[in-house]
């Protein structure tokens, strides 16, 4: 912080130089300036704050309303390139050494929501909209907070890395408990139980009504890489081939046309995707594994306690799971009435 802010004094003091050498060289004296305290204080306080926000946000994924003060320091006449990248330099430790505190929070204003856009019903981009059960409790988290929400993207591979690399505040993205990511990182109450089970085209799904009968020599299981689809599939099958799939929003149609024989996967997307394509339909009566869904944070009691104290109420009354049940509908383009 100490070399953040030093360099924006110094580019402070630079151009009022500047701006004074100019006007002694052209005897042309600047109008009226506008009045200290009643504007000039205020404005140096909003772009202050705007400028804290920034420092905070992961590069290249700022709203317009914070990544302008950069691009204003950009612009600044007689800026050396040298000492932007100086100033990049200095926001990136910055980034690097901070954690979620919910002090820290509070002055930056903004909440920053890990989430891979890859998941519904809890999180899905479509075209640039996040859409979701997930997204509407980031956001309803954030102002409940008073805190801007700013969406991180994410994936299955990368989100423990992220979170060590404090790219996040907090990641909500129907993303599992496990005892792996619980041994590095914190999670909120469960707000949702589910657990692991399988899919296949419909036709087929008699065929499969056992991890046994899946678990055969020549059937292939397709799966995405990094998350607890994969980790389960490398701890419980032996014989069946398995099949790395990157792409979780075109997996389930790879499976529907024939790609693979069987997907595990959460009982929650078994629910919908057999909403969404008549061809898929689950194939175990019960689930194999029980787990819940949480919110993903950093090491902070403080931090945590605040995330429950908000959700409690939420999963005790039943708005989680009736907020659930639309976002299946939604998801699954079924009309509501």
């Amino acid at each position: 912080m100490e070399e953040f802010l030093r360099l924006q004094i110094a580019w402070a003091r630079r151009r009022q130089e500047a701006l004074v050498a100019e006007w002694r060289a052209t005897g042309v004296l600047p109008a009226e300036p506008p009045d200290l305290n009643t504007v000039l204080r205020p404005r140096l306080d909003e772009v202050g704050r705007e400028l804290l926000a920034a420092a905070f946000l992961t590069a290249g994924e700022e709203p317009p309303a914070l990544s302008d003060p950069w691009a204003r320091l950009a612009g600044i006449a007689g800026l050396a390139p040298a000492e932007l990248r100086a100033l990049k330099a200095a926001r990136g430790a910055l980034r690097r050494t901070g954690t979620a505190t919910l002090a820290g929070l509070r002055r930056v204003g903004v909440l920053r929501v890990g989430t891979t856009g890859d998941y519904a019903p809890f999180s899905s981009d479509a075209g640039g909209v996040l859409r979701g059960l997930d997204i509407e409790l980031a956001r309803e988290l954030a102002g409940a907070l008073g805190l801007q929400p700013v969406f991180v993207p994410t994936s299955w591979p990368g989100l423990m890395a992220d979170l060590r690399a404090h790219r996040f505040d907090l990641a909500l993205s129907g993303i599992t408990v496990t005892a792996e990511r619980a041994r590095e990182a914190a999670f909120s109450i469960a707000y949702l139980q589910d657990g692991k089970t399988a899919i296949a085209r419909r036709a087929d799904a008699p065929r499969f009504g056992s991890l046994a009968a899946i678990d055969q020599t020549g059937v292939r299981v397709i799966v995405n890489p990094g998350g607890t689809n994969e980790r389960f599939v490398r701890e419980h099958l032996r014989r069946a081939e398995i099949l790395l799939h990157p792409d979780n929003r075109t997996i389930f149609a790879a499976l529907a046309e024939g790609a693979a024989d069987v997907m595990f996967t959460d009982g929650i997307e078994v629910r919908l995707q057999s909403r969404r394509d008549p061809r898929l339909g689950g194939s175990l009566a019960e689930p194999l594994t029980r787990a819940g869904k949480a919110v993903l944070l950093p090491r902070d009691a403080e931090w945590r306690g605040a995330v429950d104290a908000w959700l409690e109420p939420l999963v005790a009354s039943g708005a989680v799971a009736e907020r659930l049940e639309r976002a299946l509908a939604e998801a699954a383009g079924e009309k509501r009435l």
